[in-house]
């Protein structure tokens, strides 16, 4: 049986290094389950990247490597499957995944000439019956996989991607091959942790919004699909039992089904688990209603993220949220009335945008009662419907995808605005949100362990300019 090795290249462009992959996780157990060996290596996190990828392929020389992809990762994927031809030359089949090749589909392949086959979508089905078919080598591979992208009389083909109904049916992720216990999560998704150390997880996929900048549908699907509460709690237990005692979720949208937030909740009771819950991802506010909050209150929810985005009507029509202004004070007062602490995230940028809307968009984050803000970046990445929008106006002949960033403006689609000004525009609005006695306190409160510390004290770098990014990418040889 061929072996495999899943490789996250190294993520100098991202926010969330320090996370562990899950969907590798995910693979991998999927792989384990239909008797496949494999592991899993990642370079966003280790030290002496190249060294370590050259020695595990010298030792392991893994039948096929899968390389997990993000858009404004490019440069660290091709210099990864670079090191893997180097190492292994062409016995080794390169499979790409990961959401630059969901939102990219058959593009992807010419993007890195040096991968023999793509897969769409979700991979835990796909890529095992990829493996089930390689025995033979590449050139026996089962061309008729769901999601999977490959090369045919002289062109690129893709079959369209089947997403997974039951999730229960999926091997949970590989804690122990991850090593989630060397990850350092506490500070992922606002800066701290109630309950040091705090993990990662999924309890379901799919968003059923259709926001013009985000690229999940491609990536997760737009039906929203879940784990039982019996499978959440299970995975719980099995963290718990690892030393954590706080649950970051991941979910798009954990709150887009009632019925999936009631079954967890009762799952939890049932248990009496210990934990708490930090919501990471910003809900959409037209799920969120009392017997939302009063579910995640009671599962331990000590703080969630609403997306608000805009402050500008017709900017939150142009990002197809479904949402109006008055709707978002109405919720976020409903949150307070609750007294669950609420961070908000917004974005700068957007293709219709004037100086007057990003200025009204600042002005609400700091009417609204909220502990936090985060004032991110608009970035056209493949995948959006804004994406394509611009694409056909040409004005993407420009970019560069490994220049996309959440917290940094290297383009500007706004009339009138420089990138010089869209940064700065975001310092001022970081420094009027914060610099406020009763957040700046309360903020200085949750720094409760020494990742927070350090946490806040890199990003005050970085915001103000005093820090760069370092280009991983490089330290692959």
């Amino acid at each position: 049986m061929p072996s495999a090795l899943l490789v996250r290249p190294p993520m100098w462009n991202s926010i969330c290094p320090d996370t562990p992959p899950l969907g590798l996780g995910y693979l991998l157990a999927s792989l384990k389950r239909a008797g496949f060996s494999g592991r899993v290596v990642d370079l966003a996190q280790k030290k002496d990247r190249g060294v370590r990828l050259r020695d595990v392929l010298r030792t392991m020389r893994p039948a096929v490597v899968g390389v997990q992809a993000y858009s404004n990762e490019v440069e660290a994927v091709g210099k990864t499957i670079e090191a893997v031809r180097a190492e292994l030359g062409e016995q080794t089949t390169v499979v790409l995944g990961g959401p630059h090749v969901s939102t990219t589909r058959e593009q992807a392949l010419d993007h890195f000439p040096g991968a023999d086959f793509g897969l769409c979508g979700e991979g835990e089905i796909s890529f095992v019956r990829l493996m089930q078919s390689l025995p033979g080598g590449k050139q026996h591979a089962d061309l008729g996989i769901p999601g999977l992208v490959y090369r045919a009389d002289g062109g690129v083909r893709m079959n369209e991607p089947q997403f997974v109904t039951d999730l229960d049916q999926l091997a949970p992720p590989d804690w122990d091959a991850l090593g989630v216990t060397q990850y350092d999560t506490d500070s992922f998704g606002g800066g701290y942790a109630k309950r040091s150390p705090a993990a990662c997880m999924l309890t379901s996929r799919g968003c059923p919004f259709r926001c013009t900048f985000c690229a999940a549908n491609p990536v997760s699907g737009r039906l929203f699909r879940v784990h039982s509460g019996a499978r959440v709690v299970w995975e719980m237990q099995e963290l718990i039992a690892r030393g954590f005692r706080e649950i970051k979720i991941l979910d798009d949208n954990v709150a887009a089904d009632i019925r999936h937030l009631r079954e967890v909740h009762a799952a939890m009771k049932a248990a009496k688990l210990d934990l708490a819950v930090s919501v990471v991802c910003g809900l959409h506010l037209r799920t969120i209603d009392e017997e939302v909050i009063e579910l995640l209150l009671a599962m331990g929810a000590y703080q969630i993220m609403v997306a608000v985005e805009s402050g500008a009507e017709h900017v939150l029509r142009d990002m197809n949220k479904g949402i109006d202004v008055p709707l978002v004070r109405e919720k976020v007062a409903l949150l307070r009335k609750y007294k669950l602490p609420t961070a908000g995230y917004f974005l700068i940028g957007y293709p219709t945008e004037t100086r007057a809307d990003i200025e009204r968009t600042i002005s609400l984050a700091l009417e609204l009662p909220l502990v936090r803000a985060h004032f991110n970046m608009f970035s056209p990445y493949p995948g959006a419907e804004v994406y394509e929008q611009l694409r056909r106006e040409g004005r993407l002949q420009e970019i560069e995808l490994v220049k996309m960033h959440a917290e940094t403006a290297n383009y500007s689609f706004v009339e009138g605005v420089s990138v010089r000004e869209l940064n700065a525009i975001r310092r001022r609005a970081l420094l009027r949100f914060y610099l406020r006695p009763r957040i700046l306190w309360g903020f200085l409160r949750s720094m409760n362990n020494k990742s927070s510390m350090k946490f806040l004290f890199r990003k005050t770098l970085q915001y103000f300019g005093l820090r760069g990014r370092s280009n991983r990418a490089k330290e692959i040889a």
